[in-house]
């Protein structure tokens, strides 16, 4: 729609020779064949020409993306009362966002932003990109077509706290919205003051940025750099320049909104897209960003995450790659971050990562990968100093030196034989050890002549041909068999006949023509091996 103020179509005739008024009527009527854009003033039509170059379709894209992404990120777009927002009250005193009073040397106005409140914990990512929001699109609707802009972060009180409040999908957004929607013809995009904590920064950013804003993007760790695209004195005080106190530009950016609070009201009721009247399928938020994990660890407070629609549909197909990207953020302490693993996909199979950590020495190291159909292609950023071998100051050289000849000279003078403290036994000691030997050796004869019994013993045992069969419960019968047999050897070559009578056994018979008597008692031993037959079988043999 048109909102009241603001410059006039006339006067951007007036500014730009290259604005043609049939340029500005074709983009008129394409937009009445776009029922779901709102409608738009000629002159705001002027500021997307211009922005583009005046190319006809380029400018159609830009206006559609424009008004799509004001409408799908209500954190950045949405709820912009400049006074009676809490969120954005307390936003004004953390950050400070303004659009300086001069240019470069090249004429570019510039967007200026640095910290106000160094305490992590107080900035939030999404209040501070509204407000710098607010602040370009109140300039953009005063001040019209510039002839280009530059983007100046301050990053003096930035501390890896800060690190911890950013989120990829944040990021993610705003730079979408820099890059494909907003109307303005961006030239540099420049961080001063910069320390180790930018490059975790620019880690994150760097999958979200085309390389046309890497080209323009300039980091300045000395003023010395920074003079080179900007004019230091055009600068807050803060920032080494001469145009006044930081808190008192931002106070009176923050009047100027507060004056202005009308329009912002009526530009967020009336300048949205209505998704419902889009020709085709409507967008949503993910169709912009895509898919987005952001996860915190409990040190450092809350986990959040942003999904996909879920789908109920039941396939065994795989689904094709989608955009994503995520990003784990942890520290030792709550609220310092000091190690972060964000990684992103393109949708078309590659996947882009990194992992960045404070070491000891509290310098950043980060580790980069590409994973792509080719392979993991890791490379290694700021590790310099670690892969080469450490080389000696001339102090340090005179110094190694020193100790050296030293340690030598001690050396020497302390050459001598080892005296090796052997300790000897006292007489008490003597008798202890000598008493203990003779113990020894009577337990050991000791036990030898038992062995030597054992051994003696079983060789008879195992003579009488009564194996160990009976011991361990074999067939009894076989053990009187062995008996019979036993008896029947002792008394070959000899007749007998007998019976107990109560006496010895009773018998005749002959063995080589002798005669054992009347009694005709058993040889000893028969008589032996009968008695250990008996008692191994617990019965009496006849």
């Amino acid at each position: 729609m048109t909102l009241q103020g603001g410059i006039s179509f006339e006067e951007e005739l007036k500014k730009n020779s290259e604005l043609k008024e049939d340029d500005v009527r074709a983009l008129r009527e394409w937009c009445q064949k776009q029922p779901h854009l709102p409608k738009i003033s000629d002159s705001e039509m002027a500021l997307f020409l211009h922005s583009n170059y005046y190319r006809m379709e380029p400018t159609k894209n830009t206006i559609d993306t424009y008004y799509t992404v004001r409408t799908h990120v209500p954190e950045f777009f949405s709820n912009r009362d400049p006074i009676s927002s809490k969120d954005l009250r307390k936003a004004f005193q953390t950050v400070a966002n303004l659009v300086l009073d001069k240019t470069t040397n090249d004429g570019y106005k510039i967007i200026y932003g640095r910290l106000i409140d160094i305490e992590p914990s107080h900035y939030v990512y999404n209040d501070g990109m509204k407000y710098l929001n607010m602040v370009i699109d109140l300039w953009l609707h005063e001040e019209g077509t510039s002839k280009g802009h530059v983007i100046l972060f301050d990053t003096k009180n930035v501390a890896f706290g800060h690190v911890g409040r950013l989120n990829p999908m944040g990021l993610k957004k705003f730079l979408y919205y820099l890059q494909e929607a907003l109307p303005v013809r961006l030239k540099g995009f420049h961080f001063m003051n910069t320390s180790p904590v930018m490059d975790v920064i620019l880690n994150m950013m760097k999958p979200f940025m085309k390389k046309e804003l890497m080209d323009m993007f300039h980091m300045h760790s000395t003023m010395e750099t920074l003079a080179k695209f900007i004019p230091l004195e055009i600068l807050p005080n803060e920032s080494g320049g001469q145009a006044g106190p930081l808190k008192d530009l931002n106070d009176a950016q923050v009047k100027k909104l507060d004056a202005n609070r009308a329009w912002f009201q009526e530009e967020e009721r009336n300048c949205r897209v209505n998704e419902s009247l889009r020709p085709g399928k409507g967008k949503t938020a993910t169709d912009l960003f895509g898919i987005v994990f952001v996860l915190s660890t409990s040190c450092l407070g809350e986990i959040s995450h942003i999904l996909s629609e879920y789908s109920t549909t039941t396939s065994t197909l795989l689904p094709p790659p989608q955009p994503y990207s995520f990003q784990y953020k942890a520290g030792r302490y709550p609220g310092h971050v000091d190690r972060i693993h964000q990684e992103s996909g393109d949708g078309s199979g590659t996947i882009y990562g990194s992992y960045s950590f404070i070491d000891p020495k509290y310098k950043v190291r980060r580790v980069e990968y590409v994973a792509d159909k080719n392979g993991f292609h890791p490379s290694l950023i700021n590790y310099d100093d670690t892969l080469k071998q450490p080389v000696d100051s001339e102090a340090v050289k005179l110094a190694k030196e020193k100790h050296l000849q030293l340690y030598k000279k001690l050396a020497e003078a302390n050459a001598q034989d080892i005296q090796i403290n052997i300790p000897k036994d006292s007489v008490s000691v003597l008798k202890a050890k000598d008493k203990h030997l003779q113990l020894y050796q009577k337990i050991a004869e000791e036990h030898a002549a038992i062995a030597s019994q054992r051994k003696a013993e079983r060789a008879a045992y195992e003579a009488t041909s009564i194996v160990n069969d009976i011991t361990v419960g074999r067939n009894i019968d076989y053990t009187k068999n062995a008996f019979l047999k036993s008896k029947s050897i002792a008394c070959r070559g000899r007749s007998w006949t007998g019976g107990n009578n109560g006496g010895g056994e009773e018998g005749t018979g002959t063995n080589g023509g002798a005669t054992d008597g009347a009694t005709g008692a058993m040889p000893n031993m028969a008589s032996t091996l009968m008695r250990t037959a008996q008692q191994a079988m617990g019965e009496t043999l006849i």
